[in-house]
C-alpha cells in the first residue's frame, strides 16, 4: 500500500469504539527486548487508557522506555506514531522516520516487539506497520505485510531467526494445462510469514525441467495471513494480467494447492487490491475461498 492508500485508511475508517474490552483493563502482554537483544521478555501490565487509540499509544510509549530489570527499549525516542487506524481487527500504525535507519536485526526486534504487544489486545488480530505512509520492508526490500504474535520467534532465549520447511511448489507443465510439483527445502527468516515465502517461490517460477511459471513475474503480494484455516492472499492488479499460455485453472490451483500443503491451511481466499469481487478470466470467481484440488496434477509415468 502506498502513501495514498494509508491516507485513505485514515480518512475513511471509523477508527475506534469508546469501550476498550477486558484486556484493556488488565492482562495485556508487553514485550520488551531482553538485555542481550536476542529475544523478548513478556510482562503483564494494566492499561490506564480508556479508548482503543489511547491504549495503543500508551503501550507504545511503554515500549520506548526502559523497564526496571535491565531490558532494552524497543524503539528510539524519535520513532513516534503519526497515525493509528483500526479496521476489521487489523491495526494500522504509521510511524515517523527512524525504521529505515535501523540495522536488520534491530528492524526485526522493533517490528516483533510492536506486533506481539499490540496483538495481545483483544481488539487486534493483525498489525500493519508503515513509515511515513509507506509499508515497511525486510532486508530484501519485500513488504512485511500483516503481522501478529504467531509470526515471530517465541523462544526469548534464542537468537536463531532462521527456519526450514519442506514444501511442494506447483508450477505449470510445458503445455500449460497441468500442474507439476517441485519438492523444495525452503530456508526463511522467521520474521517473514512462511505463506509469503512460499508465494514468492511461485512468482519466481520453476527451476527448469521445461515447467513454466503460472503467474506474472512482476506480481506483488500486498498481504497474506492465515485465520481459522483460511489463507487470505491479497495480490496487486497484475494478477489479472494472466499468462496466455497457461490455463486459468492451472494458475488458480498452483496457488491453492501449494498453500494448502502447509500445516493449518485448508482453503485459500484470493483477493486483488483488497477485494474479492473479481472474476479471473471470467470463469473463476474470487468471491469464495478455494480448497485443494489435485486433479490437475500431472501423473508420473
Amino acid at each position: 500500500m502506498k502513501k495514498s492508500g494509508f491516507i485513505v485508511i485514515i480518512c475513511f475508517l471509523c477508527l475506534f469504539l469508546s469501550s476498550c474490552g477486558k484486556k484493556s483493563e488488565t492482562g495485556i502482554s508487553l514485550y520488551y527486548i531482553n538485555e542481550a537483544r536476542t529475544g523478548f521478555v513478556e510482562k503483564k501490565i494494566t492499561c490506564k487508557s480508556k479508548t482503543q487509540e489511547a491504549i495503543v499509544k500508551e503501550l507504545y510509549d511503554k515500549l520506548r522506555k526502559l523497564s526496571a530489570d535491565g531490558t532494552s527499549k524497543a524503539a528510539s525516542d524519535y520513532m513516534v506514531i503519526n497515525d493509528v487506524a483500526l479496521e476489521g481487527g487489523i491495526l494500522y500504525l504509521n510511524f515517523a522516520s527512524g525504521y529505515t535507519g535501523l540495522s536488520d536485526k534491530d528492524k526485526a526486534l522493533f517490528r516483533t516487539a510492536v506486533s506481539k504487544t499490540m496483538s495481545s489486545l483483544d481488539f487486534v488480530e493483525y498489525v500493519r506497520i508503515y513509515e511515513n505512509g509507506s509499508p515497511i520492508t525486510d532486508s530484501n526490500g519485500i513488504d512485511i505485510g500483516l503481522l501478529n504474535n504467531q509470526s515471530f520467534i517465541t523462544d526469548s532465549n534464542s537468537d536463531d531467526e532462521i527456519d526450514t520447511t519442506e514444501a511442494v511448489i506447483y508450477y505449470s507443465d510445458s503445455v500449460g494445462s497441468s500442474l507439476v510439483g517441485e519438492k523444495k527445502t525452503i530456508t526463511y527468516d522467521k520474521n517473514t510469514p512462511v505463506e509469503k515465502v512460499i508465494l514468492k517461490h511461485i512468482i519466481d517460477g520453476p527451476s527448469g525441467n521445461g515447467n513454466k511459471r503460472t503467474v506474472p513475474s512482476n506480481l506483488r503480494i500486498l498481504s497474506v495471513y492465515t485465520k481459522k484455516g483460511t489463507c487470505y492472499v491479497n495480490f496487486d492488479s497484475s494478477f489479472l494480467n494472466s499468462l496466455a499460455d497457461v490455463s486459468a485453472d492451472v494458475t488458480i490451483y498452483s496457488i491453492v494447492d501449494t498453500l494448502c500443503g502447509l500445516s493449518g491451511i485448508q482453503r485459500v481466499q484470493i483477493m486483488v487490491d483488497g477485494s474479492s469481487d473479481w472474476n479471473f478470466r471470467e470463469s473463476y470467481s474470487l468471491s469464495e475461498p478455494y480448497e485443494r484440488n489435485l486433479d490437475l496434477v500431472k501423473k508420473e509415468k
